[in-house]
């Protein structure tokens, strides 16, 4: 299933029936279209009964920050990035910013999501090298993608996630 554009933002999900041995946890695939482009690159297994529902919950809550909206792409990413992993240890994480595929936990995949009350700017990055001693991403120079995109229109894919979630029995 495709919610949304693709060559905008959308969500592209689908159970895989042979990954399921029972039907407690709903293993398929989930995807994100931004600008054209799929993320993650590689297929992970999702348990969509858990992804889908956070990501709704996410959707329904995206954080209003015109700093951030307005900032430029590569700065924004960073920036976003930093409140979601803060180098500092003792800061906590601020993870309202985050919408990375949770079965990409561990890869390289990061999307970002956030809004000036008018607009959502979605952004993501995928291939991103891993630098184990930092334990951090190294950000410089990566392909960033980034859409905007009206909160109605947001929330028609919210409307849509729901509604899959509930035929589904999902939840």
């Amino acid at each position: 299933m495709i919610v949304g554009d693709p060559y905008k933002f959308a969500v592209i999900t689908q159970e895989i029936k042979e990954w399921n041995t029972c039907n407690t946890f709903c293993n398929g695939v989930l995807l994100f279209c931004i600008d054209g482009e799929i993320f993650p690159k590689t297929i992970d297994t999702a348990t969509l009964t858990y992804e889908l529902s956070r990501y709704v919950e996410k959707l329904a809550t995206i954080v209003v920050d015109r700093k951030l909206y307005d900032m430029l792409k590569e700065e924004a990413f960073v920036s976003m990035y930093n409140l979601v992993y803060p180098e500092d240890w003792d800061i906590g994480n601020d993870y309202r910013f985050d919408f990375s595929p949770e079965s990409n936990a561990n890869g390289d995949c990061k999307v970002f999501v956030v809004s000036n009350g008018e607009y959502v700017r979605v952004m993501a990055a995928s291939e991103i090298k891993y630098n184990k001693e930092e334990s951090r991403h190294e950000l410089d120079n990566i392909a960033i993608s980034d859409i905007t995109i009206t909160v109605e229109e947001f929330h028609e894919i919210i409307s849509a996630l729901k509604s899959y979630i509930d035929d589904y029995r999902m939840l």
